[in-house]
C-alpha cells in the first residue's frame, strides 16, 4: 500500500512541475469530456469523466467507473469466475491540436474483485455409491486397484468458495484522440499495465498468464463540452 501511495504522489508532483504548459485557444474551447471506454483501465467497459485543469493547459485528469469479468477452469477448479468493480483515476497530457492529438496518460485503478469458484474434492466412495453414479454423465469418478488387490472407487465432488478482495493495477495510455467541431469524442490506443506482484495485484494483459507488466488496448466514444 505504501508503494501505491508513493506512486500516486509522484504522478501528481510531476503534474505540479508541468502545469504551466499552455494550450493556445482555438476553435475548440471544450475542456470537459464524458465517454464510454471499452478496454484499457476500465478492463471490459466503463464510463469516464475527464477535464482539463484550466482553459489553456494541455494537462488534464480523469476518473470513472469500470467493470470487468473473467472465467477460469482447471483440473481441480471445476468452474470459476471473477467480477470487478473498479475506479480508474489518472492524469494525461495532449500533444497536437484540440481536435486531433496524441494523448499520453498514467494512473491507477483500484477496486473490488469478487471471485466465485467451485473446487473439486476427491473422496473415496463405496461400491453401492459407485453403482449409482457410474451411469450419470455429470459424475466424475475413477476406479483403481488397491494394495490388497480390491477395487477402490474415487469420486470427484465440489466445494463452492466466494471471496471479495481489494485489487489494484497501474496503467498508462498512449493513443489518438479526436474531438469534432460539434463535440463528438473518439479515442483509440494502447494501455500498458503494471503491478507489484503482491497479494492485491491485478494483471490486465492479452495473455492467459498473470504478469507484472502487461499490455491491452482501449476504444472510446463520447462527448466533449
Amino acid at each position: 500500500m505504501k508503494k501505491i501511495i508513493f506512486t500516486i504522489a509522484l504522478l501528481f508532483s510531476m503534474l505540479g512541475l508541468h502545469a504551466h504548459t499552455t494550450w493556445d485557444s482555438d476553435s475548440m474551447p471544450k475542456t470537459r469530456d464524458i465517454y464510454l471506454e471499452i478496454g484499457g483501465p476500465s478492463i471490459m467497459g466503463g464510463v469516464t469523466y475527464e477535464q482539463r485543469f484550466n482553459n489553456h493547459t494541455r494537462w488534464g485528469w480523469r476518473a470513472g467507473l469500470g467493470f470487468g469479468y473473467s472465467e477460469n477452469n482447471g483440473f481441480l477448479t471445476l468452474n470459476g469466475s471473477t467480477r470487478a468493480w473498479t475506479l480508474p483515476v489518472g492524469v494525461n497530457y495532449m500533444i497536437g491540436s484540440r481536435r486531433n492529438a496524441l494523448e499520453l496518460g498514467a494512473g491507477v485503478s483500484v477496486g473490488l474483485y469478487n471471485g466465485h469458484n467451485d473446487y473439486g474434492e476427491l473422496e473415496i466412495i463405496d461400491e453401492d455409491t459407485y453403482n449409482k453414479i457410474k451411469d450419470d454423465p455429470h459424475s466424475s469418478y475413477a476406479v483403481y486397484t488397491g494394495e490388497d488387490g480390491k477395487p477402490v472407487y474415487v469420486a470427484l465432488g465440489s466445494q463452492h468458495q466466494s471471496k471479495t478482495a481489494f485489487g489494484y493495477f497501474f496503467f498508462g495510455n498512449i493513443g489518438y484522440r479526436h474531438v469534432s467541431k460539434h463535440g463528438f469524442l473518439f479515442r483509440v490506443g494502447l494501455t500498458p499495465t503494471f503491478n507489484f506482484g503482491d497479494s492485491h495485484a491485478v494483471s490486465v494483459a492479452w495473455t492467459d498468464s498473470y504478469p507484472k507488466v502487461g499490455l491491452t488496448g482501449y476504444l472510446s466514444f463520447g462527448w466533449a463540452f
